[in-house]
């Protein structure tokens, strides 16, 4: 057993190639590892690009050290997210021999994880996932950097991760990005106001009212300045880059890996929200044999699943008949939130999440 001077953790699976702060998910046991891996994360952070010694580095620590299989995982997994804050990371790094094999197979752990998960939606399991990632890195260190707090002035977020940003307990972190925020609105809205012209009157109040996706340009040059701002959100820029990857790796693994389905069999299907997503994504990325092949299976796992959901919602209902008093609940009890989760996405029973540290 190594002692606990030669135990070193893994670098931050959430972090920033930019960052030198670390956590315990798993350790490496070779000094040697940790003082390349620094130097290497240095020059990440001067040039903003991953040099070819990192993938070497990446292999080597693989085959040399002497970790469980769950610490590889951990160690493929922190190369995925280290290098997904990087702009333009595939152009970047698109020369350096076998990043795309590298990255393909990192998004491959993640989307297996995801359907062995046992949850109602693999592509839920993977969204919560990657938003509490995102919470915790722009709320930790990140948002004393000038590139990070530049894209939150910009996107800033939307209402339900704002919540979600209150509730994670950064007081501080959330007083600097609400500060710079606050000032890009301010200088936009002034800008806005003092070039406004009032103009004839256009449509119903009713009908401007419902409109909240932005896409309609019928109302006010200051209306619909704000509406755009409201239409992005730097969490959800981050997960949906991610999420779009894991969809590709999807398509990937039916058209390359002859047994991916059969992974697909054992997971409890998806919720109808990311169903639409996937089943878009097959019909216009996979070929009409390859589709012949895959809907099928899609389409009938959808059906069994809702099946099973709707027998247990509605085991529920009977439940509180006072004939069924004395009966089996069977697996009615959390039904209620299932049913949720797999009419609109997301897990609605989950507690708030908070800043552990």
């Amino acid at each position: 057993m190594p002692s606990a001077s030669d135990l070193y953790p893994i670098l931050c699976v959430s972090g920033h190639p930019g960052r030198a702060d670390f956590y315990v998910p798993g350790y490496f046991t070779k000094t040697s590892i940790m003082r390349h891996t620094f130097q290497i994360f240095c020059t990440i952070q001067k040039e903003k690009v991953i040099p070819d010694r990192f993938w070497g580095l990446v292999d080597w620590a693989v085959a040399s050290c002497p970790m469980e299989d769950g610490e590889r995982r951990n160690l493929r997994i922190m190369i995925l997210h280290l290098t997904e804050p990087l702009p333009n990371v595939y152009d970047v790094i698109k020369e350096v021999p076998g990043v795309d094999t590298m990255k393909e197979k990192l998004y491959t752990i993640e989307l297996h994880d995801a359907l062995l998960s046992g949850d109602e939606c693999p592509f839920c399991y993977l969204e919560r996932d990657l938003e509490q990632k995102a919470i915790e890195f722009v709320l930790g260190s990140s948002y004393m950097e000038s590139d990070t707090r530049d894209q939150t002035d910009r996107q800033g977020f939307c209402r339900r991760h704002t919540k979600m940003m209150y509730d994670y307990g950064n007081s501080l972190g959330n007083a600097w990005i609400l500060k710079t925020r606050m000032k890009h609105m301010r200088e936009g809205l002034k800008k806005q106001m003092a070039s406004f012209k009032a103009e004839p009157s256009q449509g119903s109040v009713f009908g401007l009212l419902r409109k909240k996706d932005g896409a309609s340009q019928s109302g006010t040059s200051v209306g619909n300045w704000i509406r755009d701002e409201e239409n992005h959100c730097y969490v959800c820029g981050r997960v949906d880059e991610t999420y779009r990857r894991v969809i590709d790796t999807f398509l990937h693994q039916v058209k390359h890996e002859k047994d991916f389905m059969n992974l697909v069999k054992q997971s409890k299907g998806f919720c109808v929200h990311h169903f639409a997503d996937l089943i878009d994504a097959c019909g216009q990325g996979l070929t009409k044999k390859e589709q012949d092949d895959v809907f099928p299976v899609l389409f009938e796992q959808m059906n069994r699943e809702l099946d099973r959901i709707q027998e247990d919602i509605d085991w529920l209902i009977e439940k509180y008949d006072y004939l069924n008093k004395d009966k089996d609940w069977k697996n009615s009890r959390d039904a209620v939130q299932r049913t949720m989760q797999k009419l609109v996405g997301g897990h609605p029973a989950d507690p708030v999440f908070k800043n552990q540290k």
